[in-house]
C-alpha cells in the first residue's frame, strides 16, 4: 500500500494482518508496527464519501486475503465475495440494542493495564508452600523448563481443573475463599514401551471419570488415564489411515454422559472412535475423509449439542456438517460433502468453538477473532447449504489504544461460556493479557465491549469454569489462578 502526492510517496505500507485494519464510516485505521523499537504507531485516511472508502476497502481486503492465502482472489465466487468484504464493515445492522443489563456492568477485580497490580508483584514463600512448590505448577522460585502447557476444566466435578505439566497432570480444586489449590497430580505418564511424555492434547470422557491424552510422537495412539487410580489404565490403537491429532466429543456434552464413543480429527478427516472394539478402535465406515488432492489441512473441530460437527482449517476454511455425517455408515471411498463451506479470510483457524444451539461459530486467528452466524430462513448452515444467505462475520480485533499497550497478538482459542442456558461471554488471551468479550452485545455490534486483566507472565490456556461466566481459569507458564468478575461497584 502506498500513500503518493505529486509523484512522491508519502507512506508505503505491507498489507497483512498486522496492520489490524479498521473501517469506520468514512474513515481507515491502521497500525504501523516497529520492528526494531517493538512499538506501534497508528494512522488514519479520512475519505470524501462512501463510494471511494469502499472501493480502498474492497481493494485492500482483496490484497490482504490473497497474501494470507497464496491464492487469486478470482478464484473467489461472487458470494463469497460479499461475505468477506462484510466481515470489514463495522456499520452493518445487527440485532437491536437492549440496554444495559446485570452481566454487563461485570468487570474483573483487577483491570489495570498500566498501575502495577497485586498479581505482578513478586510472590512471597513460606515454609508451608514448599511442598506446593515442589511440585511447580504455582509459584516456583525460578522458572522451570516444563511450564504448564494446556488447561482443561471439570464438567462433572465443577471445581476441579486439569494442567498438563511435561509428563504430569495436575489436578486443582476450587476453595471456598475462591483460591485454587493443587490437590493431586498425575506422575510420570508413561507409553506401552514405559518412555514419558507430555500430552499435546487431553480430553475428559464419560462424566470425568477418565483423561484421554495424545502423545506427540504417536500418530495412533491414545491412553486413557483412570482419574480415580491417577494412572495410565488402557492405550487405545488406531489404523495407520487413522492417525490422531485432535479428539472431540461426538456432541457437545456428551462427556457428562456415559457414552463411549467419540470423535478423532486429523488432517484430511475426522472419524468416529469406539474404545469397545476389540483391536483398532477407529470405526472404518463412519469417517470423512478427504483425498490428499484436495488436502483441507483440517485443524479443530468442535460439535453442537444436537451432534452438528464444524471444522476449521489452517487454510482459514470452516466446514459445517449436519449431525448425522459421522454417526452413520459410509462407503469407504466416498468424499465427504460439508453443508455450508465458509471460506475464512485465508489465516489458519487455531481453535473453533459453537454455541450450544449451533447458531453461533466462534474461530480463533493470530491477531482477531471470527464470529459466524449460522441461522437463516428458520435454519442453520448445518442441517442446509447457506449458498447466498451466507450471514456477514464479526471480525473481533483489539482497540487500537490498547494495541499500544500489549504489542504484539496472538491469541490462544476463544471460548464461549459453558454449561449455562445460553452463552453470554467470549474469552481468549495474549501474552500476559486475558480477555473477555459480551456477547450479547458483540451481537448489537459493539465490537470492542471487552475487559482486559493483566497477569505477571504470559497466559498459555484459559477456559470459562463450567456453569459459570463469571469464573475463568488462568493458566501461565509457572502458576494457575481463578480470574473472577464481579459486579462494578
Amino acid at each position: 500500500m502506498y500513500l503518493v502526492k505529486d509523484d512522491r510517496v508519502l507512506l508505503s505500507q505491507i498489507v497483512c494482518n498486522d496492520i489490524y485494519p479498521k473501517f469506520k464510516d468514512e474513515a481507515f485505521f491502521w497500525v504501523i508496527p516497529q520492528e526494531h523499537s517493538h512499538q506501534l504507531f497508528t494512522c488514519s485516511l479520512l475519505f470524501e464519501d462512501y463510494l471511494k472508502i469502499h472501493k480502498f476497502k474492497t481493494a485492500l481486503v482483496v490484497s490482504l486475503w490473497e497474501s494470507n492465502s497464496k491464492t487469486s482472489f478470482k478464484k473467489v465466487n461472487k458470494t463469497d465475495f460479499d461475505w468477506i468484504i462484510g466481515a470489514f464493515d463495522e456499520n452493518q445492522k445487527m440485532e437491536e440494542d437492549d440496554g444495559i443489563k446485570d452481566d454487563d456492568l461485570l468487570r474483573f477485580e483487577r483491570m489495570d493495564l498500566d498501575s502495577e497490580s497485586e498479581e505482578e508483584r513478586e510472590p512471597e514463600y513460606d515454609e508451608e508452600e514448599e511442598e506446593e512448590e515442589e511440585e511447580g505448577y504455582r509459584r516456583p522460585r525460578t522458572p522451570t523448563r516444563k511450564g504448564n502447557k494446556s488447561l482443561t476444566v471439570g464438567l462433572v466435578n465443577r471445581d476441579r481443573s486439569f494442567v498438563v505439566r511435561g509428563p504430569k497432570i495436575g489436578v486443582f480444586k476450587q476453595t471456598e475463599d475462591d483460591e485454587l489449590e493443587l490437590t493431586a497430580t498425575i506422575n510420570d505418564l508413561k507409553t506401552s514401551k514405559g518412555n514419558t511424555f507430555s500430552p499435546s492434547k487431553m480430553m475428559l470422557h464419560q462424566q470425568d471419570s477418565s483423561m484421554l491424552v495424545l502423545n506427540p510422537t504417536e500418530r495412533n495412539s491414545i491412553y486413557c488415564v483412570d482419574l480415580n487410580r491417577g494412572n495410565i489404565i488402557e492405550e487405545w490403537k488406531t489404523s495407520e489411515d487413522f492417525p490422531i491429532r485432535e479428539l472431540f466429543p461426538q456432541s457437545k456434552y456428551s462427556q457428562l454422559e456415559t457414552e463411549a464413543t467419540l470423535c478423532g480429527l486429523h488432517g484430511q478427516g475426522a472419524f468416529m472412535i469406539d474404545p469397545r472394539l476389540p483391536k483398532m478402535k477407529n470405526v472404518s465406515d463412519k469417517r470423512l475423509l478427504y483425498s490428499a488432492a484436495t488436502n483441507p489441512q483440517l485443524s479443530c473441530a468442535v460439535t453442537t449439542t444436537e451432534g452438528h460437527l464444524a471444522m476449521g482449517s489452517h487454510k482459514g476454511e470452516i466446514r459445517l456438517f449436519k449431525n448425522d455425517s459421522l454417526q452413520k455408515s459410509r462407503d469407504p471411498l466416498s468424499r465427504p460433502t460439508a453443508k455450508t463451506n465458509l471460506p475464512g479470510f485465508g489465516d489458519p483457524v487455531l481453535g473453533i468453538d459453537v454455541t450450544d444451539d449451533g447458531e453461533w461459530i466462534l474461530a480463533t486467528c493470530k491477531t482477531y477473532l471470527l464470529l459466524i452466524p449460522t441461522g437463516f430462513d428458520n435454519t442453520n448452515g448445518f442441517v442446509k447449504p447457506m449458498g447466498k444467505k451466507k450471514p456477514i462475520p464479526r471480525r473481533l480485533q483489539l482497540k487500537q489504544e490498547d494495541l499500544i499497550s500489549i504489542g504484539e497478538v496472538n491469541f490462544t482459542p476463544a471460548h464461549f461460556n459453558i454449561g449455562s442456558d445460553n452463552q453470554r461471554s467470549i474469552v481468549s488471551s495474549t501474552g500476559r493479557y486475558l480477555i473477555t468479550w459480551n456477547f450479547r452485545k458483540v451481537k448489537q455490534n459493539k465490537l470492542y465491549d471487552y475487559q482486559i486483566k493483566k497477569y505477571p507472565d504470559t497466559v498459555v490456556a484459559d477456559q470459562f469454569k463450567y456453569g459459570e461466566d463469571r469464573s475463568i481459569i488462568v493458566a501461565m507458564p509457572d502458576d494457575v489462578q481463578l480470574a473472577k468478575r464481579v459486579p462494578q461497584k
